[in-house]
């Protein structure tokens, strides 16, 4: 069975799967998003996040150790994002 995909931006996307205007939604699930929509068990893809650094830094070592957004606040390194991506987010 063939799907249909449209692309929308992020805010709409969650807005019509919230009132039922779309069926499903390809995201990572939090606290917030339970809040409108049920979570499928089985993940579609599993996401793993990357560092990325010139080859010779000097802190290689320390960001070899990151395991998490805490860990990397821990480090006392600089981290760089882009506009609405909301992985460095402060959890509750």
């Amino acid at each position: 069975m063939p799907v249909e995909m449209a692309v929308y931006p992020w805010p709409r996307c969650q807005y019509m799967v919230g009132e039922g205007l779309a069926d499903m939604m390809a995201t990572i699930p939090t606290d917030e998003r339970r809040e409108y929509a049920a979570v499928v068990d089985t993940p579609i893809w599993i996401k793993r996040y990357k560092l990325y650094t010139v080859p010779d830094h000097p802190a290689i070592g320390v960001m070899d150790g990151v395991r998490s957004v805490e860990d990397l606040r821990r480090s006392g390194l600089v981290a760089i994002s882009y506009l609405g991506n909301d992985w460095s987010r402060p959890t509750a």
